[in-house]
């Protein structure tokens, strides 16, 4: 009997502890962006200025370079040469988000693993990294969470709708950023759960996990360890960041845009590592979710909507664009093009 409520009076305070960790990870995600806003926010008042720190007018901000430096763009506005988002992302990216999250119900999981075990370093990584207290393993795992969510609400809601909609007041290119990460964001997680439903690798913890105690190891989540999906969405998102503060002047500086781009990137990393610590994936599917995740959200989409524009003689063809119209007493669509 005593040993029973030491048990369970030491689940107690493990949860709390998990709990409290998952409080502080949030405190110190809104702190960071009221910080954020309020900086970018009052570069966004400031008068544009040349690199020699003169004021220059809006005229010659308008015709400024569309070719300036990576993370130097000066201002935040879309090149007319470049992609717009158009019918074509608003069919794909619906039907890769619905087809990501709906696939369960069509493709039935496998009692059991099809592939166990480590291949290559994984068994390294997992000693050098992997904690043995089940309470560290458990805010391991709740502050990869954290991190996840965090790089998710940079990417899909402060970037283009606090900074670019509100700040800028710029809703058509917080609608185009929307757009192009939600058809990022599509095609990753369709392709991860997919590998997941197929692959079937069971997750380290597994080889040691008992089920008649521990009720993790009785669900299809056990068997869902290729490729991690905490990466993979994490290095997306942290590879739209990068791509958008390359072209579009968001924070207002060459040192802001590339910290955004930067951080982005470290939260994604920390994210990954953490998946090993707290033993729910290898280091092969931690690696290969940052490949397939940073691949899409930086790669594909630099490719597809920040690719250098064609020559001067090559006409630009109108492409018209649907974007949210939100005011005083307004709510609606609005449809433009560039001619």
């Amino acid at each position: 009997m005593l040993q029973f409520f030491t048990l369970r009076e030491a689940g107690h305070r493990s949860s709390e502890v998990a709990r409290a960790a998952h409080v502080r990870g949030w405190l110190a995600w809104s702190c960071a962006l009221v910080l954020l806003l309020h900086g970018v926010r009052a570069a966004a008042e400031e008068p544009e200025a040349t690199a020699t720190g003169r004021a220059v007018d809006a005229g010659s901000l308008e015709a400024g370079s569309f070719g300036a430096g990576p993370f130097d763009a000066g201002k935040v506005e879309l090149n007319p040469a470049h992609r717009q988002v158009g019918w074509p992302e608003y069919i794909v990216a619906p039907l890769l988000i619905a087809g990501a999250f709906g696939q369960g119900a069509i493709l039935k999981a496998e009692p059991d693993a099809e592939w166990t075990g480590p291949v290559l370093f994984d068994r390294g990584a997992q000693r050098a990294l992997r904690v043995s207290s089940p309470l560290a393993r458990s805010i391991a795992h709740q502050t990869s969470n954290v991190l996840l969510a965090g790089t998710a609400l940079q990417a899909m809601v402060i970037d283009p709708w606090l900074v670019a909609g509100w700040i800028h007041g710029r809703p058509d290119i917080a609608w185009q950023l929307t757009v192009i990460n939600a058809e990022a964001f599509g095609l990753t997680e369709f392709s991860n759960r997919l590998a997941k439903q197929l692959v079937s690798r069971e997750r380290p913890y597994g080889e040691t996990c008992d089920p008649s105690t521990d009720s993790g190891c009785r669900t299809d989540a056990r068997n869902r360890s290729f490729f991690s999906g905490h990466a993979t969405a994490s290095s997306t998102f942290a590879g739209l960041t990068c791509a958008h503060h390359q072209r579009l002047a968001l924070y207002g500086s060459f040192a802001a845009d590339l910290g955004a781009c930067m951080g982005a990137l470290g939260v994604s990393l920390g994210t990954g590592m953490l998946r090993i610590v707290s033993d729910n994936h290898w280091a092969s599917d931690v690696l290969l979710g940052h490949l397939v995740g940073f691949s899409t959200g930086y790669l594909l989409t630099s490719a597809l909507y920040y690719a250098a524009p064609p020559q001067e003689d090559v006409p630009v063809k109108p492409r018209p664009m649907v974007a949210p119209i939100i005011g005083s007493g307004v709510l609606g669509l609005a449809v433009q093009s560039r001619f």
